[in-house]
């Protein structure tokens, strides 16, 4: 997956959006911190990390989530465009 795919999923998909910002932020994660951090809704956080996940743009060590280097790529070019 591009760069440009990828920004495209994230910037999509307010969940993806949510979990990306909490992990460049906070760094390696349990999905129950990422929910907690942002109030989303279990379920439909659980399924962003694995779509994420397949997606390249995470990865899971044990119980805890990171940003792959695309995913700080992406981490990094959708936070400049919230800023804009």
């Amino acid at each position: 997956m591009s760069v440009d795919e990828a920004k495209g999923y994230v910037i999509g998909n307010a969940n993806a959006r949510q979990i990306i910002s909490v992990l460049k932020k906070n760094g390696a994660s349990e999905p129950e911190f990422i929910i907690k951090k942002r109030r989303l809704i279990e379920t439909a956080a659980l399924q962003a990390l694995d779509e994420l996940k397949e997606k390249g743009l995470v990865e899971k060590t044990k119980n805890e989530y990171s940003l792959t280097d695309l995913g700080k790529k992406v981490a990094e070019e959708v936070h400049e465009l919230e800023r804009d």
